[in-house]
């Protein structure tokens, strides 16, 4: 568990990679509230859902392929929209991926974790369409960290420290 401008960096860095190793066919666009940058997240919950936009969604286009991520809140929880223009999967592999994959467990686990650490409306929900791209939203509840007992958010550094 960590805050998510921690998260959000470590994906920052893999991207670039990942757009260097794609020569640059992809383009990469991220729009985070500022607010919720610093909410506590399970740690490395985005890595998988967008490392598998990269290399089932984007890999395979020659250009023009695209990647945004945006974060916000709505109420008590924090989304997530991962959002390609990549080859997109049909509905019924979406759900087989959610639900009854077991060479897939990284999107069954972030989908697990989400709820776990939070209630049954957090987890992931995923739309696509075969040639058009996928989209997929991972709702989560913050996790307020118990300092000194009392449940307070609190406040991190840019490193992840507590203050």
């Amino acid at each position: 568990v960590g805050p998510a401008r921690v998260w959000m960096r470590m994906l920052e860095y893999s991207l670039t990679i990942q757009n260097e190793r794609l020569a640059d066919r992809m383009q990469l666009e991220i729009a985070i509230e500022e607010e919720i940058l610093n909410c506590h997240i399970p740690r490395l919950i985005l890595q998988p859902i967008v490392e598998n936009a990269v290399t089932h969604g984007l890999e395979e286009r020659r250009q023009g392929g695209r990647l945004v991520i945006t974060g916000g809140r709505e109420g008590a929880y924090l989304r997530f929209v991962i959002e390609d223009n990549g080859k997109g999967m049909s509905e019924e592999k979406a759900v087989w991926l959610l639900e009854e994959s077991k060479s897939q467990i990284g999107v069954r686990n972030v989908h697990k974790r989400a709820r776990l650490h939070g209630d049954a409306h957090c987890g992931l929900f995923i739309d696509s369409r075969e040639g058009k791209g996928t989209r997929v939203l991972l709702v989560l509840k913050e996790i307020v960290q118990r300092l000194g007992g009392e449940g307070e958010r609190g406040e991190d550094d840019e490193e992840g420290n507590r203050n």
